[in-house]
C-alpha cells in the first residue's frame, strides 16, 4: 500500500507545476536572444511607458507567447499603430504594438472592415471562441506603425487591464550589470531649507569607490530635505539605457523609503511627473526618481513612504544609503554622508537652479546674483523679504536669496548700491494658490494662463514676459510670444491658454507652443463668451497667437513596381508651417478614390491598394490635402 504522505505530496508538486508556476511557461514572442531598447515605468511625456521594447527588424515574425485568443485588433496611424491584444485563459493581457501586419488570418479581417467603413482606422472586439490561437502560433510581424522605428513594443496587463512589470512575472534577460548610479539631487522642501547653505536643489554626481558609489564630503543640510536618484540599467552588450527596477532609501541603517516599478494603473500614469522630479527632467539634468512621496500621488510603487528627512530631528552625523536594483536583482549601493549645520555654499555651484548673475528662481524664492563689485548695501525692497542678512561672496558673485511675498500680481523689485553706483532688479510675478487657483496675466493685458482650482499640486509664483521668438515663413505672428515660467510646474490636469482677440477671427487663427525649434499647433478655438482663442496645455512655456497662411506641401510621388504590376503608390505630406498633422487627405486614381494612410513620422502617404493589380501605364492620380487651418493643396500625376 503506498504512503499516502507520498499521494499528497505528488498532488501539491502537480497543482504547483500547473498552477504556481503558470508565468514562467511563458515564451518570448521573438526567436533568438532578447534585446531591450526600453523598459518598464520608464518616464515619458505625460505617461509611463507600459511595457517593453524589443529591438527586432521590421518584418521579424511574432508568436503568440502561450494559448489564448485575440481579444482586440486596432489600426490608428497613431500610437499603437497596428496592435492586437492576446487575452489569456489566466485572464492576462499581452499587447503586441506597431506592427507591420497581422497574420494571414487576421489582414483579411482588417482589410474587410477597412474597405467597408473607407477608412485606414480600425478597432475591433472578439470573445473568446473567435480568434483562438495556440501557443508558438504566428499572429503578426515587427514593424513602425505609430512610432520612429521598427520595435516590438510588448506589454503584459492584469485581468483588470492595468500594466505589469513583465521582467519580474515569468519573462528574463541576460543582464549581469548593476545599474548605474550617474547623481543624486539634494532637494529643500520649503523656504527655510538649505543643501549646503542653497535654499535650491543641489545635484551631486557620486564616483565608484571599490564595490559601492560615495561622495566625498559630508553634505550641510537643515530643515526638511528630500533626496532623488538618478539610476539607470544597461543590459549586457546594449547601450540602451533602461530604468531601474527598485529604490531603497536607508537613514542611518533603516529602510525609510521603498519603490518598487512592478505594475501600475492607466487611471494614474498622468503622475508619472510626480514620481519623476519633472523639472529636473524638463531642465535636461536627466530622469531623477523621488525617494519621497511628492504631491499625494496614488502610485502604488511605494513599499515605504517614510523618505521625507526631517534634519532638525536627527544626528548630527548622518549615513545615507540608497540601493538601485535591476530585475534581475543585480544591485547598486551609494553611502554619504549629511551633516546637520548652517551654510557653508560649497555646492552652490552644484544647483542647476543657479543661472549666473541677475535673478534666479526656485518655487517662492529669488536668488539675486551681482557680479563682485565690493560691498553691497540694499537700499529698497519691494514684494520681497531676505532669507539671510547681507550678501555673501560666491565664486564671481555676490548672493543673496529672497522669499517673494504672496501677491495675486504684483511687482518684485530689488535697489542695490555698490562700487558702480545704483542698481535695481525687477520683476513681474503673480500668486497662483493650489486650493483656489487663478490667472497668470501679462502686463499688457494681451495674454492670460487661466489656472482652475485644485489642479497644482503646491503654490506657485509664476513669471510671464514678452519675449522675441523667430517664425517660418507663412507665419503671421498677431500676438506674443510670452514665456510663462515655472516651466516645470506640474498640473492634475490641462491649464486654459487664452489670448483676447477683439478683430475677426478666422479657422486659420490658433494658439501655438513653442517646442525646441517647432511650434506646434494647440487643440482650441475662438470663444466667444471670452472675446478670446483659447486651448489647453499641460504644461508652461512659450506661447504665440499666429496666423497660418502656409499650404502643406505634397513632394516626392513615386510608384513601387514588381514586374510590370504596381504594388505601393506613395507621396510625401508636409504641413511646412507647424509641423501639424494633415487634417483632411483625398486620393484617387483614375477617378476612383482610395483610402489613404498616413505615415506621420515619416511625412508619407500611401494608397491603400488591397492587392489590387494595377500596371504601369495610362493612369491618373488626383492629390487634395488640407491643413487644419483649411490651406489646401493639389496635385494630379499621371504614372
Amino acid at each position: 500500500m503506498k504512503d499516502p504522505k507520498i499521494g499528497i505530496l505528488s498532488i501539491f508538486i502537480f497543482l504547483f507545476l500547473i498552477f504556481g508556476n503558470i508565468s514562467a511557461q511563458y515564451i518570448w514572442p521573438i526567436d533568438g536572444k532578447v534585446f531591450l531598447n526600453s523598459n518598464f515605468a520608464e518616464c515619458r511625456p505625460n505617461h509611463f511607458h507600459a511595457g517593453l521594447d524589443l529591438q527586432a527588424k521590421e518584418g521579424t515574425p511574432l508568436k503568440a507567447i502561450e494559448t489564448g485568443y485575440i481579444w482586440h485588433i486596432s489600426v490608428s496611424p497613431f500610437g499603437y499603430g497596428k496592435s492586437l491584444f492576446l487575452k489569456l485563459d489566466d485572464g492576462r493581457i499581452f499587447v503586441y504594438a506597431h506592427l507591420k501586419k497581422f497574420s494571414e488570418r487576421v489582414e483579411k479581417i482588417i482589410e474587410l472592415k477597412q474597405r467597408k467603413s473607407f477608412s485606414y482606422r480600425v478597432s475591433l472586439y472578439y470573445k473568446e471562441d473567435y480568434l483562438t490561437v495556440e501557443k508558438g502560433d504566428l499572429i503578426g510581424y515587427v514593424g513602425k506603425t505609430g512610432t520612429q522605428g521598427a520595435h516590438l513594443h510588448f506589454e503584459m496587463r492584469d485581468a483588470s487591464n492595468r500594466p505589469i512589470n513583465s521582467l519580474t512575472h515569468g519573462f528574463k534577460v541576460t543582464d549581469s550589470n548593476p545599474p548605474l548610479i550617474k547623481g543624486i539631487a539634494i532637494i529643500p522642501l520649503d523656504d527655510s531649507s538649505f543643501v549646503s547653505g542653497v535654499p535650491f536643489p543641489v545635484i551631486i554626481k557620486p564616483y565608484l569607490n571599490g564595490n559601492h558609489y560615495t561622495f566625498s564630503d559630508t553634505i550641510t543640510v537643515s530643515g526638511r530635505i528630500g533626496l532623488e536618484v538618478r539610476g539607470e540599467d544597461y543590459q549586457d552588450t546594449h547601450p540602451f539605457r533602461l530604468n531601474i527596477c527598485k529604490a531603497e532609501l536607508y537613514l542611518n541603517g533603516n529602510l525609510v523609503f521603498s519603490s518598487h516599478y512592478e505594475r501600475f494603473s492607466y487611471a494614474h500614469t498622468r503622475e508619472v511627473e510626480l514620481e519623476f522630479d519633472y523639472d529636473l527632467y524638463n531642465r535636461g539634468v536627466g530622469r531623477f526618481h523621488r525617494l519621497f512621496i511628492y504631491g499625494n500621488n496614488h502610485l502604488s510603487f511605494y513599499e515605504k513612504r517614510n523618505g521625507i528627512l526631517h534634519i532638525e530631528t536627527i544626528k548630527k552625523i548622518n549615513e545615507i544609503k540608497i540601493v538601485c536594483y535591476d530585475t534581475n536583482k543585480n544591485r547598486s549601493v551609494l553611502i554619504f554622508f549629511l551633516r546637520r549645520g548652517e551654510y557653508s555654499e560649497s555646492l552652490a555651484s552644484n544647483s542647476p537652479y543657479n543661472l549666473g548673475s541677475n535673478l534666479s528662481f526656485y518655487r517662492n524664492l529669488v536668488r539675486v546674483a551681482i557680479s563682485n563689485t565690493g560691498e553691497i548695501k540694499i537700499v529698497k525692497m519691494t514684494n520681497l523679504f531676505p532669507v539671510r542678512q547681507g550678501f555673501e561672496k560666491c565664486g564671481s558673485f555676490s548672493v543673496n536669496y529672497f522669499r517673494l511675498l504672496p501677491r495675486d500680481e504684483a511687482v518684485c523689485s530689488l535697489v542695490v548700491e555698490h562700487s558702480r553706483g545704483k542698481e535695481t532688479l525687477t520683476c513681474d510675478y503673480n500668486t497662483i494658490l493650489r486650493k483656489s487657483g487663478g490667472i497668470i496675466k501679462s502686463s499688457d493685458r494681451e495674454f492670460m494662463v487661466i489656472i482652475e482650482e485644485n489642479i497644482l499640486y503646491e503654490d506657485i509664483f509664476a513669471r510671464v514676459r514678452k519675449i522675441k521668438e523667430s517664425l517660418p515663413e507663412g507665419l503671421r505672428l498677431l500676438k506674443g510670444a510670452y514665456l510663462v515660467e515655472p516651466v516645470g510646474t506640474v498640473f492634475k490636469q490641462g491649464v486654459k491658454i487664452a489670448f483676447p482677440y477683439h478683430e475677426n477671427y478666422s479657422k486659420k487663427i490658433g494658439i501655438y507652443k513653442k517646442k525646441k525649434t517647432s511650434w506646434l499647433y494647440l487643440e482650441g478655438g475662438y470663444d466667444v463668451s471670452r472675446n478670446a482663442f483659447v486651448a489647453k496645455s499641460n504644461h508652461l512655456g512659450i506661447f504665440a497667437l499666429l496666423e497660418d497662411n502656409i499650404p502643406p506641401e505634397i513632394s516626392d510621388f513615386q510608384t513601387v513596381k514588381k514586374g510590370n504590376l504596381i504594388t505601393k503608390i506613395s507621396f510625401k505630406a508636409k504641413d511646412t508651417g507647424t509641423g501639424f498633422r494633415i487634417a483632411d487627405i483625398n486620393i484617387a486614381i483614375d477617378g476612383v478614390p482610395y483610402i489613404p494612410f498616413y505615415d506621420l513620422y515619416r511625412d508619407e502617404v500611401s494608397f491603400m491598394l488591397f492587392k489590387k493589380r494595377i500596371e504601369e501605364g495610362g493612369h491618373t492620380a488626383k492629390i487634395k490635402i488640407k491643413d487644419r487651418a483649411g490651406n489646401k493643396s493639389s496635385l494630379t500625376v499621371s504614372f
